[in-house]
């Protein structure tokens, strides 16, 4: 099969759009243009359209669909809802997915997506927190991917013919579904996860499987961080929507904001009101924050907006009850956020209630906190696993928040050791020969270096 023929399938929840799952598709993207540049590369995602307009031009062969997301769905109908009925939607998603007559049944118009997914060399999971309990639609999605690759293996010559991997993965938390996932983690290659709990439980749902896993063909199970660190700190591929914002208002404003009022847990099971909550604990901070020696003003705030809308409910809700800190702020809109990045830079303070936000800004020099505000705990291993990286900001309960003081970024050698564990698997699924990498590993050196110059001249 020539490079030309060669068919390489990504599956990732891109296309909400969410900051820090565009940021790894588009970190992918990039990659592959310059690793496999005359593959066709496939991205299956919920939301092609909005994904297609994101992420265009960012590979040459790029084709997006939503096959699998919707096979996903269409496998629901006629099951009924109760503790299995998740584990009985992933197993008919997986028939129908390899078996005509019970694709018929289920969803006949998705056969020419399935073909194309069928062609594939590697399937490829992207990385970040949605397959888990809080989504059990999503293990439906990897359990059909994951049965077609093992037909393309019997039909094809073997394992070697289709290679599956998991990339950056954060799975906690879990433990509803674990029938389901023990079925599907054996046929994988290389499980890569972003935590220690992740790869808990994937090493849990492994020694599970029905029949245990033949030691020749055990998947890989690795810990390199997450998929951001595909590009972050590379001093490369990190234009647009992978920059940092330079020369946007935002990257002039000293505090930087990311507030989300979704998955927020209330402290009192009968309040009704956790963005009210969460936005008196930011006013507190912020009231007890200064600017060379002054009170924060509005003008000094950048508000950054992941999910568009949702992250501007608490601002709003700030804006309400303090409209001082509101006079003169800069919110940088997700459309603004996409074209030229996170705003991120050293002498900066965030105060964020999001993962990437954090993981990035960190990543970057930038001081801050990190609010764990969440239901199931899902944000605790999230931010945990950005100061397992390096990252010495606090991560503070609501209460805690207003009296916890930023703590500083990563340094050089945090940036480095995290780029250094993510590159290698990203050789071990994408290997390129050694002299396309030693040409290219030049040029990121000399742009690496390039890029932290400037760094410590802003810092001077």
């Amino acid at each position: 099969m020539s490079a030309h023929d060669d068919v390489i399938y990504l599956v990732a929840p891109a296309g909400h759009p969410n900051f820090g799952d565009e940021y790894i598709a588009a970190a992918w993207l990039r990659t592959l243009a310059r690793r496999r540049p005359r593959s066709r590369v496939v991205l299956d995602c919920p939301n092609p359209g909005l994904a297609a307009v994101l992420h265009a031009d960012l590979h040459p062969r790029l084709t997006v669909t939503d096959t699998l997301f919707r096979l996903a769905e269409a496998a629901r109908d006629g099951i009924p809802e109760g503790d299995r009925h998740w584990v009985e939607v992933a197993r008919r998603a997986e028939a129908a997915a390899v078996d005509r007559a019970v694709l018929d049944d289920v969803a006949p118009r998705f056969e020419a997506g399935l073909g194309l997914l069928r062609r594939a060399s590697a399937i490829h999971a992207l990385g970040g927190g949605w397959i888990n309990d809080i989504w059990p639609d999503k293990s439906v999605v990897v359990a059909a991917a994951s049965a077609v690759a093992e037909q393309s293996r019997r039909e094809r010559g073997g394992r070697a013919a289709v290679r599956l991997a998991a990339t950056g993965m954060g799975l906690a938390p879990a433990g509803l579904y674990d029938e389901t996932m023990s079925r599907i983690w054996p046929r994988f290659d290389v499980i890569d996860v972003r935590d220690e709990p992740s790869a808990a439980i994937v090493r849990a749902a492994l020694d599970a499987a029905e029949g245990g896993v033949a030691v020749n063909s055990a998947p890989r199970v690795t810990c390199s961080g997450d998929d951001a660190w595909v590009v972050l700190g590379s001093g490369d591929l990190e234009g647009n929507g992978l920059g940092d914002g330079e020369g946007t208002a935002g990257s002039d404003r000293p505090i930087v904001l990311c507030l989300q009022a979704d998955l927020l847990a209330a402290a009192d099971p009968d309040s009704a009101d956790p963005v009210g909550r969460l936005a008196d604990a930011v006013i507190a901070v912020l009231r007890r924050w200064d600017v060379a020696g002054r009170r924060v003003a509005g003008t000094d705030i950048a508000v950054v907006e992941a999910i568009p809308a949702v992250d501007q409910l608490v601002w709003r809700e700030i804006a309400h009850r303090a409209p001082d800190l509101a006079d003169g702020a800069h919110v940088v809109r997700f459309a603004e956020l996409w074209d030229r990045g996170l705003p991120a830079r050293p002498g900066q303070r965030w105060l964020t209630t999001r993962f990437h936000p954090h993981l990035i800004a960190a990543a970057r020099g930038a001081a801050g906190v990190a609010l764990d505000v969440h239901v199931h705990s899902y944000y605790s291993v999230k931010h945990g696993s950005v100061v397992a990286a390096g990252s010495c900001w606090p991560v503070a309960s609501l209460d805690d928040v207003p009296s916890s003081v930023p703590g500083p970024g990563m340094d050089d050698g945090d940036v480095d050791r995290n780029r250094a564990r993510k590159a290698a698997t990203v050789e071990e699924v994408y290997p390129v020969s050694p002299v396309v990498e030693g040409m290219v590993a030049a040029a990121v050196l000399g742009r690496r270096v390039g890029r932290r110059m400037v760094g410590k001249m802003r810092r001077q």
